[in-house]
């Protein structure tokens, strides 16, 4: 009993560190009820077990998990008490959707899968902050090997049932059977069924969140690492299945043992920008802590999608205990706030400014995107300064301005047959191919005229109804339109423009909003069935379009 206590204790040693690791209860169960199978099958030397002994096995096994999950209660159990007290939530996964975000719309499994590639260089090694990549030859070879090793599985296990003599006259010797399959194989089940469970587990909380990342899987690393070995060598010779095993491991050591060195390092190296190129000299000084002395603006003319690449010069005047992040904005002068911006610590963000020195010059490097759907033509303002992330505050000029006004980037719209020109998929071959609003500043009560140019990419048999809103952080409506469309009725490769008006309630507060649009159609039960955008990567994702910003005053 003591060793079945002490798992008891691993286990609530596992649940107080991953929920991944609820698929130890189970198991645990399983095991107890095959330990005691085992004691009665001695007893009979080796004979089917009568039905009365079967319902003692299972009676004596359940006995012997409710005892070992004593341990396992008393060491976990206050922390999910915690949760379901402080949360509302067993597992606590409100909580975390409350910080991570959640996906608008529950992700399919199709959605899942195209999301592998990312889940993939996860699991075999993405660093830093999941943006630190190995070469792609790396994962190349590695996924390969995944798949050699999960086409190795699959015909190991036909072998095994092949090899399995299945003799059964009765229910009682099936079971009998499947015991002894277990019993036999009993290391191979239990990574097979772990590894599934963590695996199950993790599609359950992607489908939710945006967190399709291999790393979360590694409650299991030790059975996938066997499932792993054995699809690729389980089936072959020993001699070979040595070698290959061997050269696997070898590789995956060199790589491993090199990461630090060959990327890692690399990537958090200081210093990698010491000059700017050609810079337009500068004096403008931030709260007497730190002075802009020059800046390189590599382009003034850019169309939406564009990059916007911009070397700022930084000169530190005075000790700084507190960390300041630079800020550059690229600011919509109708709306008052950036459509591009990037923040960082000076240095690329590897040194904060509590670690520099008076007297020291550092070069910053930034690259702004403009967003695809940005409003053209529009003259967008290139801001600077400085802010303290936890407060919010800001280095003030002597001028009592919390920013400084660099230069203005001309915003000209890409060719097109429609106003502002995109290319935004849906599913069924819907293409949102341009939008116009107009105004995009109002008053509260006044309306916003939006009208957004669609085209089929081929024949749509369903008739859709078109939505636009004007939304806050928390989703509440300030102005919104559905409108019934007949596209079945739409020529393929036709563009349609589809006006709509966004009147702004009464009670709107000051500020600006995004507008989101999309498109649905009404089930048998009456539920929403909006189209999935299609990203330029083939995969499904969001119900709906942020489309563009509005000001209210």
């Amino acid at each position: 009993m003591a060793r079945w206590l002490l798992i008891g204790v691993v286990v609530g040693l596992a649940l107080l560190t991953k929920e991944g690791t609820f698929a130890l209860i189970p198991l645990v169960g399983g095991t107890a009820v095959l330990s005691q199978w085992q004691a009665y099958r001695a007893k009979t030397e080796g004979g089917d077990l009568t039905w009365r002994q079967w319902l003692a096995v299972l009676g004596r096994g359940i006995l012997i998990f409710g005892l070992t999950m004593i341990p396992a209660l008393l060491i976990a159990g206050w922390w999910y008490a915690r949760n379901l007290n402080l949360y509302g939530d067993l597992l606590g996964w409100n909580a975390f959707i409350a910080v991570l975000g959640q996906r608008a719309h529950p992700a399919s499994l199709i959605q899942l899968w195209s999301e592998r590639r990312g889940f993939l260089m996860a699991y075999w090694g993405l660093f830093g902050g999941v943006n630190i990549p190995m070469p792609a030859w790396i994962y190349a070879v590695l996924n390969g090997v995944l798949v050699l090793a999960v086409a190795g599985f699959v015909v190991y296990v036909i072998q095994l049932l092949k090899d399995w003599k299945f003799v059964v006259t009765s229910f009682q010797s099936f079971l009998s059977n499947l015991f002894l399959f277990v019993e036999r194989y009993f290391a191979l089940v239990v990574c097979f069924l772990f590894a599934s469970a963590v695996v199950y587990g993790l599609i359950k909380w992607a489908a939710t969140t945006w967190s399709s990342q291999g790393r979360l899987v590694f409650t299991a690393l030790s059975a996938l690492c066997v499932l792993l070995v054995v699809g690729l060598a389980g089936w072959l010779p020993p001699r070979p299945s040595r070698w290959i095993v061997g050269g696997l491991a070898g590789f995956m050591f060199a790589v491993a043992a090199a990461a630090p060195f060959l990327w890692i390092q690399p990537a958090y190296a200081t210093g990698r920008y010491t000059e700017i190129p050609a810079p337009t000299e500068t004096a403008v000084t931030f709260g007497d802590k730190m002075q802009l002395t020059g800046y390189e603006l590599a382009q003034k003319d850019a169309q939406p999608g564009d990059e916007i690449d911009l070397w700022l010069e930084w000169k530190v005047l005075q000790p700084m205990p507190r960390d300041w992040s630079v800020f550059v904005h690229l600011t919509d002068p109708v709306l008052g706030v950036p459509i591009a911006q990037r923040d960082m610590y000076p240095d690329q963000g590897l040194r904060p400014t509590s670690l520099l020195r008076p007297g020291e010059r550092i070069v910053n490097f930034y690259r702004l995107r403009i967003p695809d759907t940005a409003v053209a033509p529009a003259d967008l303002e290139l801001n600077v300064g400085l802010y303290d992330f936890e407060t919010g505050e800001r280095l003030v000029l002597p001028d009592g301005r919390d920013l400084v006004m660099l230069d203005m980037v001309r915003l000209t719209a890409v060719p097109g047959q429609t106003p502002n020109p995109v290319s935004v998929n849906f599913e069924k071959g819907v293409e949102l191919v341009g939008y116009e609003l107009e105004p995009r500043r109002a008053a509260a009560g006044e309306p916003l005229n939006l009208t957004l140019y669609w085209r089929l990419n081929r024949p749509l048999p369903e008739d859709y109804t078109f939505f636009a809103q004007v939304v806050d952080e928390d989703t509440t409506r300030w102005a919104s339109q559905d409108l019934p469309v007949p596209t079945s009725a739409w020529e393929t490769g036709q563009v349609i423009p589809v006006p709509m008006t966004l009147t702004l309630s009464e009670a709107t507060p000051p500020g600006v909003y995004p507008i989101i649009i999309g498109l649905y159609t009404l089930t048998e039960d009456g539920s929403f069935a909006r189209l999935q955008r299609i990203t330029a990567d083939g995969r499904p994702t969001d119900d709906f379009l942020q489309l563009t910003l509005a000001r209210v005053d």
